[in-house]
């Protein structure tokens, strides 16, 4: 009884698991199209936050995004 208990927890906390990361992930998209950092990029050869950033009048902290959301392979990368 206990063993199916605890499979069972396992895959519940596997599903809350990829919910949170696909929440935190739409979160950060979210944010990305608002402040128009995905335009910025278009429009940009391969640039760091600090370039991104300044190109989008925002501060480096919001173009940290940009990172987080090609570990996701949402956008990719260049470099």
């Amino acid at each position: 009884m206990s063993e199916a208990r605890t499979e069972g927890s396992t895959e519940f906390a596997e599903r809350l698991l990829r919910t949170m990361n696909e929440a935190a992930l739409a979160l950060m998209v979210s944010v990305g199209h608002r402040t128009g950092l995905f335009d910025v990029m278009a429009a940009m050869r391969a640039a760091t936050s600090a370039e991104i950033a300044s190109r989008a009048s925002l501060e480096e902290r919001y173009a940290h995004l940009d990172g987080d959301i090609v570990n996701t392979y949402i956008i990719a990368s260049k470099g």
